[in-house]
């Protein structure tokens, strides 16, 4: 479900390797079940259709979608400059209670000071990180999941991001549980580094935990 990516007063961008038709056929089926999500899409976004987008987005409404006053899909492939400044100043704008979720293929077509507003994620990603069932395991399951993650990676099964989605997943639950947080934390900023080493990585949280 689309609406579990983002929370309130989030801006999110979800890169995935769906194709256009078939992210606009999935924000649409959203759009029956809970009415008040926007659904706009355009293969090449103008600053025309950010000013229309922004005149719905910012119109009141009574409704929620998961406690969300506005939850507004975003479905595109290439966003022009101008209209990336104005979506900047939509994203600094945002109320506390809605939400803005950017479906595209790639991130790398916005502006630096747009990625700075938003939270980064990966459908396919987030997927694995579903499947692994993160969320449930023990330290000493964590542990074993890691030194799995090796070899699939030797194995190419799992990508790089694959693996940042699943160690990000592993930070944010055990920051809450106070478990070995600063250990995946330090891998985080790791793994962020153009140049790392993915196996050295594991290797170090697997020496720590």
């Amino acid at each position: 479900m689309l609406e579990t990516f983002v929370q309130k007063g989030e801006a999110v961008i979800v890169q995935s390797d769906k194709s256009f038709d078939i992210r606009y056929s999935i924000a649409k089926d959203h759009a029956k079940l809970f009415p008040e999500i926007i659904v706009f899409s355009k293969d090449k976004i103008l600053i025309d259709d950010v000013r229309d987008f922004t005149y719905e987005f910012q119109k009141e409404t009574s409704g929620t979608v998961h406690g969300v006053r506005k939850l507004a899909v975003i479905i595109c492939d290439e966003i022009a400059q101008p209209a990336q400044h104005a979506l900047l100043k939509v994203l600094e704008d945002m109320s506390p209670e809605s939400c803005i979720l950017i479906y595209t293929h790639t991130h790398s077509v916005f502006l630096s000071t747009v990625l700075s507003r938003v939270v980064l994620k990966y459908e396919e990603a987030e997927e694995v990180v579903k499947d692994w069932n993160i969320h449930s395991k023990t330290v000493a399951e964590r542990f074993d999941m890691i030194k799995k993650l090796m070899k699939e990676y030797d194995d190419e099964k799992v990508s790089k991001q694959d693996i940042i989605s699943i160690v990000a997943s592993i930070q944010e639950s055990d920051k809450k549980k106070g478990e070995h947080g600063e250990i995946y934390t330090r891998a985080m900023s790791m793994l962020k580094q153009p140049s790392v080493s993915i196996k050295y990585v594991l290797e170090y949280v697997c020496a720590l935990v």
